[in-house]
């Protein structure tokens, strides 16, 4: 059966840190120096990477390999880069927000099936980043403006409430209810539709919100709650939703029906137990005695990834 397939994700998906490999390989010394120095100043990626180790990149990334071994298309939101972390006022659908930004993408697939239909089978395929990725929270410490735009949300917790006539525990949720709305970047957007986010785990004292892991608890339900959503939606127009988890909590806190099983623990970044050069760093090292720094999954643990991807497609969707 054809298919496509649409992957979403965060720098895991863009393959970040690959072209090490295409500029060691071939001995482009300069451009690891420039790459190297234009991190130093905090430029924006898109226009310091050449095209050539780009090219490398995006054919040897898990998104690529899985489309391979299907002889099938792939789409992606994530090219050369995933956003910056400074768009978060100027570009409120960024994809430095990435759950927000597949999220918006199914979203716009599932409005375009049901204007034009959908003759294609697809898997959207997205890969799961750190619960607080689309908070304000991300940024804490990183933007003295963000980080008082939050002191003065944490302080709405203590807010006057004998006016509002609630009992006690319907104050509490509702100020939970506040402080994570203004928390979420662009809360305002439709795929936030509280009419069918019910039951959030909301502690019982608001002012413990962000004690211990309140919030991210919070921020799982409120994601598998709403990509359950969609999984629903998508199937309707002969589409599945698969997630692939980079860390482990989300893979415990986030079940949905087709959850790709990565590593001894489930998520990418378990692949560190079982494969010795995990990152890129550690292979640019093995295999040309060059130190860098670059954490992110190497060549081999893209490989990894993309046969665990397609033997859950195989074993499950075909």
């Amino acid at each position: 059966m054809k298919f496509e397939l649409i992957f979403m994700g965060d720098s895991y998906t863009v393959g970040w840190g690959l072209w090490y490999h295409y500029w060691c390989k071939n001995k482009l010394y300069n451009h690891i120096d420039l790459y190297e120095k234009y991190m130093d100043v905090d430029a924006v990626h898109s226009g310091f990477i050449d095209n050539e180790a780009l090219n490398f990149t995006w054919s040897n990334r898990f998104p690529a390999l899985v489309a391979s071994h299907f002889n099938t298309d792939y789409r992606t939101n994530c090219w050369e880069d995933i956003g910056h972390f400074s768009s978060h006022i100027e570009f409120p659908l960024s994809r430095e927000r990435v759950h927000t930004a597949a999220t918006k993408l199914m979203d716009s697939y599932l409005k375009y099936f049901e204007r034009y239909g959908n003759k294609v089978r697809r898997f959207f395929i997205l890969q799961t980043s750190e619960v607080t990725r689309d908070t304000l929270l991300k940024n804490l410490g990183l933007d003295v403006e963000i980080d008082d735009k939050i002191k003065k949300i944490i302080g709405e917790l203590t807010v006057d409430t004998t006016s509002w006539n609630l009992s006690k525990p319907e104050v509490e949720e509702k100020l939970s209810k506040n402080v994570v709305t203004k928390l979420i970047i662009n809360s305002e957007d439709p795929i936030f539709n509280r009419e069918y986010i019910k039951g959030i785990p909301y502690p019982k004292k608001a002012i413990d919100l962000l004690k211990d892991d309140n919030f991210e608890k919070v921020l799982y339900y409120f994601w598998e709650t709403i990509w359950r959503r969609m999984e629903v939606e998508l199937k309707k127009y002969n589409c599945e939703l698969l997630l692939v988890h980079n860390q482990g909590q989300f893979h415990d806190n986030c079940k949905l029906q087709n959850v790709v099983h990565i590593g001894p623990d489930g998520s990418i970044d378990s692949l560190s137990k079982t494969i010795k050069n995990y990152t890129v760093e550690k292979e640019i090292y093995y295999e040309y005695n060059r130190k860098i720094l670059e954490e992110h999954p190497g060549l081999q643990s893209h490989r990894s990834i993309a046969d665990s991807i397609i033997e859950h497609i195989e074993d499950y969707l075909i």
